[in-house]
């Protein structure tokens, strides 16, 4: 009897839920949107190394992000390879560059990546493979999720990054740099001729390959104490976790995804709570009139209370569905990794409904002023 009272309620003046569900809708929606849009960039800022296949890399003391930091030694990972432990190094050059759009005359930023196309660093398979096309010099692998604003790229088509005039000759698949809308592989040659320095100058991220049978722990601490300490080595979980740190709580992109977030569900909660202390106002005597027939306070509350939970989750629902369709609009327009999944739908229904729980606590307190006295 209770949930039919609370939706008979809800649902009295349907133009008013309507435009109420509108709103709260909204304001899921938005909550969906900066979610869905800091998950992404931590999903982003991992993608380089999760496309790498290493236990422990070696980068500068100053290091900050893949693309913003001091040049490794060559000789700190030829120490590290004497390592007990250590089965193999693989260097890697890393910089941002300009691609240049020759039909419209526009450049745009874009990440190279130098590295040995005999050594591979890669997991995938497929990705290896192609490294046999950027053997010869001027020669460069595109990233075909790269925006399209930097014109066709089919493989024999001429490029020029840098100014420097490269052959395409095959694509793979990575994903683009938080910082860049496309990116490239080409071998350490190559990348001197972009870059103006090359492998003699150090690399940007060493990488650690240790044998099948080494203790990760042991040897990452092994390895720790055999370098001097103008380098770190971290385990791949503390570089990916030390990248999306920087990306997420530490440059604005993240910042603003947290802050849009928190206002949105500000947002939320102050549509909700007006919407149920208009409801709870319009039917102060009829809340009077239960309290003179008997019904406790607590009956009361939880009908205000079941109200917020209806027009919450008629909030949520569309809002998931919208949201599914943007984050599609969203990934084929950007390429960014923006894609629905379980554990972001239920964190978006839990932060619904503690949104909910917030405008009832605030809008329930109207009911105090239900006095049966003022009935006669």
């Amino acid at each position: 009897m209770r949930t039919l009272l609370s939706w008979h309620n809800t649902f009295h003046n349907w133009k008013r839920a309507l435009a109420a569900t509108a709103g709260i809708t909204f304001a899921v929606l938005l909550i969906f949107m900066e979610v869905g849009f800091l998950d992404a960039a931590r999903i982003n800022a991992a993608q380089l190394y999760e496309s790498m296949e290493f236990d422990a890399v070696i980068v500068s003391q100053g290091y900050v992000s893949a693309q913003r930091t001091l040049p490794v030694s060559a000789y700190r990972l030829l120490q590290a390879g004497n390592v007990p432990g250590v089965d193999a190094t693989v260097p890697v050059l890393i910089e941002t560059a300009r691609w240049m759009n020759v039909a419209e005359r526009r450049s745009r930023s874009c990440r190279v990546i130098g590295v040995d196309p005999i050594q591979s660093p890669f997991r995938d398979p497929a990705l290896t493979a192609h490294l046999d096309g950027i053997q010869r010099p001027n020669t460069v692998l595109v990233d075909r999720l790269s925006s399209r604003k930097y014109g066709a790229w089919e493989p024999g088509a001429r490029v020029f990054i840098n100014d420097a005039p490269l052959t395409v000759t095959g694509e793979f698949s990575m994903g683009t740099g938080l910082i860049s809308d496309g990116g490239v592989i080409v071998s350490r040659e190559t990348f001197a001729e972009i870059a103006g320095r090359g492998a003699d100058q150090g690399y940007d991220i060493g990488l650690l390959r240790l044998t099948a049978d080494a203790d990760p722990g042991p040897v990452i601490e092994a390895v720790r104490a055999a370098l001097p300490d103008d380098v770190l080595v971290l385990s791949r979980r503390e570089i990916i976790e030390r990248e999306q740190f920087f990306w997420v709580n530490l440059k604005p992109v993240g910042i603003m995804f947290r802050v849009g977030a928190t206002v949105a569900f500000i947002i939320g909660a102050v549509i909700l709570y007006q919407v149920l202390a208009l409801e709870i106002g319009n039917r102060l005597n009829e809340f009077a009139t239960l309290k003179a027939m008997g019904y406790a306070p607590e009956y009361l509350y939880r009908i205000g209370a079941e109200q917020a939970l209806i027009y919450s989750l008629l909030g949520y629902l569309p809002a998931f569905v919208l949201a599914l369709g943007l984050y599609a609009l969203v990934f084929r327009l950007s390429r960014l990794p923006l894609f629905m999944d379980p554990g972001r739908a239920g964190m978006v229904l839990l932060l619904t409904l503690a949104m909910a729980a917030v405008a009832a606590a605030l809008a329930l307190r109207k009911l105090h002023q239900a006095d049966p006295a003022e009935l006669f």
